[in-house]
């Protein structure tokens, strides 16, 4: 199972499953955002896993089955953060172990758990801003850079919805964690979650006593909750939707929004809630059966508490009729969504596009009568800048088409035909796609086109980076100006671990290798990349490769900082300048550090970090 948020990008036929029931939760409905990176998940920052999948497990094994091994030698340019004890960061790969709200309002913190006695698990988070800049922090409970925020932390991996470590992680600069679980350890998560941001003292809970799930915003002080769920397997599924804003006391729940019904009758998803970019509007899509039409609730969010729902299902008027897969543009002043939305179980999904005014939901216009997705076109500013749709869906394979004015909707020009899946870069000037997907795998072909050359009748121009099913990718594609393109190739089916590769994205020109056994990467702006190699099961090697002028990779190739660390590793937004990693010293945990990494300028590497190439290193740079 890959970790949320990392795997293929706006896809048609993805889904999120609880159970084997297609659940549609925080926008995890195939409409994703185009961009990674950009505003995090398709409902305005809560991370895709925010979706009740059936595994949060690390892709390519168990982190728990550790085999001996020696002691790894540990770079001295790391330094550890000031917690003794068994300590492990949480979160996934990336961001989501820190605070990562960019632009961020203050110092990074991070979430780390230890363990204490009778095999409970504490959760702390720690002022790394503060550490890094050298201001001693010690963790006793009395130093306010780092808190103790609970001594019962959900540490169970049920086989279905949330688990440890992934399920606390950090939304923009808010923590959502669970503790003091009321369900055993095999079961679906039940109990109270919390949420915590670093100006309080303490975290406050969100949901009520029997919350299943809550996820925060990339940039705005408000989440979102499914809570009291309905596990009889012989009703509909149902559960209640909490969200608003932040509580200000220790135990206050978000305001109950309606009681949601999540399924049609052929077990698709049809439901979806979402903030706005700037978190001030908020909306929820859902039917009352399993066979009417899915209708759209909006509020302010200044408003939410106002309208909440005490019990039973919400009776006032709703905004849209009949609005399936809904996106708030970017500036929240339309809203994008299917209408007569067929919920194909057979990957042949088919609506019809519109866009109205929001608030109003008036003015309706028509974009297309046979859209079966979309995701919005962005290049990272507020400023909408058309909408992608994917159109003929046959068989999970449509033709991919670029709106990008939307006063004028029916003005497109055709990107590529009969394709699966698709990223388009931040300038929208390339579009990495797939046409041949492997179903049981997920791999695919790869190939870039260049979408300024597109019109409405003949596709853009193209090139391969691979005709074979054997690519995938956990990680963006492109650097922010595009100048490079990045792809995970020759990927072993079982651990999705492959070669990483890099090219020109003009012509696909240029092609080489720069790691062997690539687990993550993550593009550092037009800086470099960092990434995660050398993987072994549950460990791996942090490097990273300095991009010149956004387009030329370093002909000595990228730099090792640390071999044998934990797969878990969290990056310091917006520079990339910090990585906090775990070492793992065999059997148990050294601890958690962090070391600085000089992308903008290079260092020698010393202790044990070492300088370390892919096979092709000394080629031509490009």
């Amino acid at each position: 199972m890959q970790y949320r948020g990392l795997s293929r990008h706006s896809g048609i036929g993805k889904v999120c499953v609880l159970g084997g029931v297609i659940l549609g939760a925080f926008g995890c409905d195939g409409s994703g955002a185009s961009n990674p990176g950009d505003g995090g998940a398709t409902d305005g920052g809560a991370r895709e896993a925010g979706s009740l999948l059936p595994t949060d497990a690390p892709k390519g094994g168990n982190p728990d089955g550790r085999i001996p091994r020696d002691p790894p030698v540990i770079s001295e340019l790391l330094k550890k953060l000031p917690l003794t004890g068994r300590v492990t960061l949480l979160g996934t790969p990336g961001f989501s172990g820190c605070t990562n709200q960019d632009p961020s309002p203050g110092d990074r913190w991070c979430a780390l758990a230890r363990t204490a006695e009778l095999g409970r698990a504490e959760l702390w988070v720690i002022n790394v801003t503060k550490i890094a800049d050298g201001t001693p922090v010690v963790c006793t409970g009395a130093d306010p850079n780092c808190l103790r925020l609970t001594q019962n932390l959900w540490t169970a991996a049920p086989s279905v919805g949330p688990r440890h470590p992934t399920a606390h992680a950090f939304d923009g600069d808010t923590l959502i964690f669970h503790a003091d679980a009321t369900s055993a350890s095999t079961e679906l998560y039940r109990g109270p979650i919390y949420a915590w941001r670093p100006t309080w003292p303490q975290a406050r809970r969100i949901s009520s006593p029997n919350g299943v799930l809550c996820s925060g915003h990339f940039r705005g002080e408000v989440a979102v909750c499914l809570d009291n769920i309905e596990l009889d397997e012989t009703k509909p599924l149902e559960f209640d939707l909490l969200a608003g804003p932040l509580p200000a006391a220790p135990n206050q729940q978000l305001p109950r929004m309606d009681r949601i019904h999540a399924l049609r009758t052929n077990d698709v998803s049809k439901w979806r809630s979402s903030f706005s970019r700037d978190a001030s509007q908020f909306c929820y899509s859902t039917g009352r059966t399993g066979t009417d039409p899915e209708n759209l609730w909006c509020f302010k969010t200044s408003d939410m508490a106002a309208n909440a729902v005490a019990t039973g299902v919400r009776t006032t008027q709703r905004l849209v009729a009949d609005a399936s897969r809904w996106l708030f543009s970017r500036d929240a002043q339309k809203l994008y969504f299917l209408r007569a939305f067929n919920y194909s179980t057979e990957g042949n999904s088919r609506g019809s596009l519109f866009m109205v005014d929001y608030p109003s939901g008036g003015n309706p216009v028509q974009f297309s009568d046979n859209t079966g997705a979309f995701f919005l076109l962005s290049d990272g500013t507020e400023t909408d800048k058309g909408v992608a749709m994917y159109a003929n869906i046959q068989q999970n394979r449509g033709d991919l088409r670029f709106v990008r004015d939307r006063a004028a909707p029916t003005s497109s020009v055709l990107i590529a035909s009969r394709i699966a899946s698709a990223s388009v870069s931040s300038d929208l000037r390339y579009t990495f796609f797939s046409r041949d997907v492997n179903e049981q795998t997920d791999l695919a072909d790869a190939f870039v086109a260049r979408n300024n050359e597109a019109t409405a009748e003949v596709p853009a121009p193209l090139c391969a980076l691979q005709t074979d099913r054997s690519t995938a990718l956990f990680g963006s594609p492109f650097l922010k100006s595009a100048g490079l393109v990045l792809w995970m190739d020759e990927v072993d089916p079982n651990t999705l671990i492959g070669k990483g590769m890099v090219a020109n994205p003009a012509d696909c020109s240029g092609k080489r290798q720069f790691a062997t056994d690539l687990d993550y990467w993550f593009v550092a702006n037009d800086d470099g990349v960092v990434f995660s190699d050398e993987t072994d099961i549950d460990i791996v090697s942090l490097r990273y490769a300095r991009v010149t002028g956004g387009n030329v990779w370093p002909a000595t190739g990228p730099v090792k900082v640390q071999g044998q660390m934990r797969r878990v590793y969290s990056l310091l937004l917006p520079k990339y300048d910090v990585a906090v990693i775990e070492i793992d010293q065999g059997n148990d945990t050294d601890g958690v550090y962090y070391v600085k990494l000089p992308l903008q300028e290079p260092v020698t590497p010393d202790g044990g970090a070492d300088t370390g190439s892919a096979p092709d290193a000394g080629a031509d740079a490009m």
